[in-house]
């Protein structure tokens, strides 16, 4: 009886134990779903009477966050491309990012590029620096996108938002921290936060442009591929010894031409191996193909262009009246007397070229696109040397800050009311040498602060206090440093923006407006906006440029003579081993010939404010004002709109109160 007993016990155990383990697999997607998935199911469960408000906001941070990323994906990992500290000109013309269209805003930043002074640089984006951007886009523009007529129905309030994101490799996940309290009749409902998830393949885009980026600085391919153009095409000479008493020239302008063109075509040539794209012939396979991938990328179709509207520069030499000429060889006795006899003449051409390199990868089945450009640079025929080594993309340790070796003595104070400068205490110093920030200390009583620091060559000297504009400074390490710092108080005003008619009435904004006014000054920006969530801006003593637009609710279209632009591409057709000539020339016609718009610019701002620590001090708000004469109702009047903005007619400067 007793082993029967212990037998029945058994069995009983073994079946929990079975059915405790079928459950879980049955039940395994609830089980294992994610913190986020189950806070956003939580969040969808909401009374009757909220549902209409829940799905509405919804449905913005959908919109908001959707066009956050296809605006990071375009500008090459940044919301708000970095501004370059050598401003773009005709002596700058590439700069630190890529105007795709010429005249326009559509822009890509360089991931690698070499500025005006020489000096390479990389700004290749953070996972953590998109996260940010995408959360504060989201943060910044979600109140332009809910109806204002919905928080009037539902009598709500609202505090301040905060976004999280988190890239994932296939989906983007945005968490809206966005306290809002509704109230009808007797009931009232709070929502505290929103979750949205967007099917865009951002982290896995984002590993493979790593990837390709780094493969690039390895082993230079696109500049291999340059110093081949130049190589194998005869509109390009480069270098060879012929027996032939005629000498040959060309017009530099004319080989510049034909080389930008070469380069061109070669680049769309490139394909990326483990993309998804098809070969027309094993030459073409064997040659531009780019091994830069290392996994499976059939999902997505990258491509590689160049463009002759893009900046280019080349300079070759010899050179002489605008002609590349021979340069014969007379070394010695034996190849003067060869050179004389035989007419043997030597081309031996050197070349500096620099262009951008537009890369480009598309998801077909998200419809999502991600790219950035790069700079390919060859040097007296040479690839780039890569002086900034391989690019970290994860996370980098701080590893710099444990060998400091240099004392730094750093002095840090703000101005008063009276504009003297006086000790500052509290503030937090750091130095970021590459990618790590190491602390110094924070300022005493006397505005003091001493520590020690890595050994760095240009390196960022930071100073920050909370109700301060983060200051900066650029210094070097390798002796002992002694710095001294200003940093400038930040006030807390609130403000309201105005709109003033072509008669100087002053008026307020409407619910079919959409108002920002931006400013600039040489080291601080800020932006507020109507209608917004908050009514505060943070100001510091300053010069600024004050610029701002108004949109209205519109509705008109613009028809115009069609527009096309034809693009054209060249298949090879010879072998590798051949030189190749331009192939077969395959163009797309593209068509333009109207545009809808359901929202126009009706008026702006554009003027000069400059404002001291004294008018601050006493002040508690400040009014903005925009000039509106009208909203335009055709393309004619909203040219003149525009010209009206430009001529900075009706721009007033703000009032401090």
């Amino acid at each position: 009886m007793r082993k029967r007993g212990q037998f029945t016990l058994f069995v009983i155990v073994g079946l929990l134990v079975v059915s405790v383990v079928m459950l879980g697999v049955y039940y395994k997607d609830e089980i294992f779903a994610s913190q986020w998935e189950k806070q956003r199911a939580e969040s969808l469960v909401v009374p009757e009477q909220a549902e209409e408000f829940r799905v509405a906001v919804d449905d913005c941070i959908d919109e908001v966050s959707l066009e956050a990323l296809k605006i990071l994906g375009l500008h090459g990992g940044y919301i708000e491309i970095p501004a370059d500290s050598i401003a773009q000109s005709d002596l700058n013309p590439f700069s630190n990012s890529l105007e795709i269209i010429d005249g326009t805003d559509f822009e890509t930043a360089y991931w690698f590029y070499i500025a005006a002074n020489n000096v390479q640089k990389e700004q290749v984006p953070t996972i953590e620096s998109m996260q940010t951007e995408l959360g504060t886009y989201v943060s910044n523009n979600l109140a332009r996108c809910i109806d204002e007529e919905i928080y009037t129905n539902y009598n709500a309030t609202v505090q301040q938002i905060n976004t999280d994101v988190e890239i994932q490799n296939e989906e983007v996940l945005f968490t809206v921290t966005y306290p809002i309290t509704i109230a009808m009749d007797d009931f009232s409902f709070k929502f505290e936060n929103f979750y949205i998830s967007q099917d865009v393949p951002l982290g896995k885009m984002y590993g493979a442009a790593s990837q390709i980026m780094d493969e690039e600085n390895s082993n230079f391919f696109l500049e291999e591929l340059s110093y081949d153009s130049l190589m194998l095409y005869e509109e390009v000479p480069l270098s060879w010894t012929e027996f032939d008493c005629d000498r040959d020239t060309w017009d530099v302008s004319e080989v510049e031409e034909s080389l930008q063109e070469i380069l061109v075509n070669n680049m769309f040539a490139i394909k990326l191996r483990g993309t998804d794209y098809e070969v027309n012939n094993d030459a073409e396979k064997k040659y531009f193909e780019w091994s830069a991938l290392n996994g499976n990328f059939q999902d997505y179709n990258v491509n590689v262009y160049a463009s002759q509207s893009w900046p280019f520069t080349m300079q070759v030499s010899p050179v002489k009246d605008g002609e590349l000429k021979e340069d014969t060889i007379n070394s010695g006795p034996l190849t003067g007397i060869l050179s004389s006899l035989f007419c043997m003449t030597s081309y031996n051409f050197v070349y500096d070229i620099k262009y951008p390199v537009l890369l480009t990868m598309y998801d077909s089945n998200s419809n999502y696109r991600f790219q950035f450009a790069v700079q390919v640079v060859l040097d007296n025929n040479q690839p780039r040397v890569n002086e900034l080594g391989l690019i970290d993309f994860g996370n980098a340790e701080e590893t710099l800050c444990v060998d400091a070796q240099t004392s730094i003595d750093v002095y840090v104070s703000s101005e008063d009311y009276y504009g003297y400068l006086n000790a500052e205490e509290g503030v937090t110093v750091s130095l970021q040498c590459i990618t790590s920030k190491c602390e110094i200390g924070t300022t005493d009583g006397n505005g003091d602060v001493f520590g020690y620091v890595p050994q760095c060559v240009n390196g960022v000297l930071i100073a920050e206090k909370d109700g301060y504009v983060t200051e900066t400074e650029i210094v070097t390490t390798i002796e002992d440093v002694s710095e001294s710092m200003v940093i400038d108080r930040l006030y807390n005003l609130s403000y309201e923006i105005m709109l003033v008619d072509d008669n100087g009435n002053v008026f307020a904004p409407t619910g079919d407006d959409t108002v920002f006014v931006t400013l600039t000054s040489e080291d601080y920006t800020t932006t507020v906006y109507y209608p917004s969530e908050t009514d505060y801006v943070l100001l510091k003593a300053e010069n600024y440029a004050v610029e701002g637009k108004v949109v209205s609710s519109s509705s008109y279209s613009i028809d115009f003579d069609p527009l096309e632009f034809v693009s054209c591409t060249n298949t090879l057709t010879r072998s590798v081993d051949d030189i190749f000539g331009l192939g077969e020339k395959n163009c797309e016609i593209l068509e333009f010939q109207s545009a809808d718009f359901d929202s126009t610019v009706s008026g702006g701002v554009d003027t000069i404010w400059s404002v001291d620590v004294s008018d601050l001090e006493g002040a508690r708000k400040v009014t903005f004002y925009v000039a509106s004469p009208g909203v335009p109702e055709n393309a004619e009047e909203l040219e003149e709109m525009m010209n009206y903005i430009d001529a900075g007619l009706g721009s007033r400067e703000p009032e401090l109160s």
